[in-house]
C-alpha cells in the first residue's frame, strides 16, 4: 500500500529543490572537470534559491490565512453605531 506523506505541495517542492541542491553540490564534489564543477555549482545555487522562494512563499501564504482567522474571529462594533 502506498502511503502519502502529510505534507503540502509546497513542502513536497521545497524538500524537491533541497534535494537537487545536495545533489549538485554532491556532483560538483565529485568532478575533476572545471567546467562542469562550476555548471553544477551554478545549478546548486539555483536550486537553493528555489528552495528560499518556495520556503518563504510558503510563509506568506500561512500569514496570510492567519490573518484572515484573526479577521473572522475578531468582533467589529461599527456596525452598531
Amino acid at each position: 500500500m502506498i502511503q502519502i506523506a502529510n505534507k503540502s505541495s509546497s513542502s513536497l517542492k521545497h524538500d524537491f529543490y533541497v534535494e537537487q541542491a545536495a545533489q549538485c553540490g554532491a556532483d560538483a564534489a565529485r568532478s575533476s572537470l572545471h567546467n562542469v564543477r562550476e555548471r553544477c555549482l551554478r545549478a546548486e545555487a539555483a536550486w537553493l534559491a528555489m528552495a528560499a522562494l518556495s520556503a518563504a512563499g510558503e510563509r506568506s501564504r500561512t500569514e496570510a490565512a492567519e490573518g484572515r482567522l484573526l479577521a473572522e474571529s475578531t468582533p467589529t462594533f461599527g456596525r452598531f453605531a
